[in-house]
């Protein structure tokens, strides 16, 4: 925040300030051990310029680091603040998804893993008229293996967030033998989402990606890009 970027520009001033006046400060502070040792009239110009030549490089070759360690330890030490409070959070609650019941609990019966009877969800704050999965009902039992196939919005990836809690249930029943937020029991879901990647490009260009890599232009099957588009929509 702002209290920080404050601090980092304090950090920078007193620095800057003791890096400069350190290496006048070590110099005559040399300089007057000297004389207190040998005399004053030991202290010749050409005694006086060979500590300048020896004192001065060693101290200012280390106090213009000194600088660049103050500022890069101040913003480690907001970066470490900011991903503690992260870390030490709370994990997040279901948003009023499924009912989480342990495997065999009512409304649950024998393997089944998940129930849905006439369930709705919708976002957060969206309107009636939003998008929102209406009246589903289906059943999973443990060891299946589910496909759920649509066309683009669709609502695939809001069914399973739907599943997982994260999307609330606003109408009819649901209930799930997973996706359970206390660590003490012994069962969980595990989700590895799709994230789209795209590029600053063109749509062609980005379903083209891979002929148009490095710059190079590559010969295109252009039956076979109008194929895949069509397939996407």
């Amino acid at each position: 925040g702002l209290a920080a970027l404050r601090r980092v520009q304090r950090f920078k001033l007193l620095s800057f300030v003791f890096s400069t006046a350190v290496p006048m400060l070590t110099t005559l502070v040399v300089l007057a051990a000297l004389a207190l040792i040998e005399g004053v009239e030991k202290v010749t110009p050409e005694r006086f310029f060979v500590v300048i030549s020896i004192v001065n490089p060693c101290i200012r070759s280390g106090m213009d680091m000194l600088p660049r360690c103050l500022a890069m330890l101040s913003e480690a030490s907001v970066a470490l603040t900011r991903m503690q409070r992260l870390v030490d959070a709370a994990l997040a609650e279901p948003r009023g998804g499924l009912e989480l019941v342990t495997p065999g609990a009512p409304p649950l019966e024998g393997d089944t893993m998940v129930r849905l009877q006439s369930a709705s969800f919708a976002w957060p704050g969206a309107g009636e008229e939003a998008f929102r999965l209406r009246e589903l009902s289906l059943s999973i039992r443990r060891g299946s293996l589910i496909c759920i196939l649509g066309e683009v919005g669709s609502g695939k990836s809001a069914l399973a967030a739907a599943l997982l809690g994260e999307m609330p249930r606003v109408g009819g029943e649901g209930a799930a033998a997973f996706a359970s937020f206390d660590a003490v029991k012994p069962f969980g879901a595990a989700f590895c989402g799709q994230q789209p990647w795209i590029r600053s490009l063109t749509v062609r260009e980005n379903v083209l990606l891979a002929a148009l890599a490095d710059g190079v232009h590559r010969s295109v099957d252009e039956g076979s890009y109008q194929r895949a588009v069509a397939a996407a929509q």
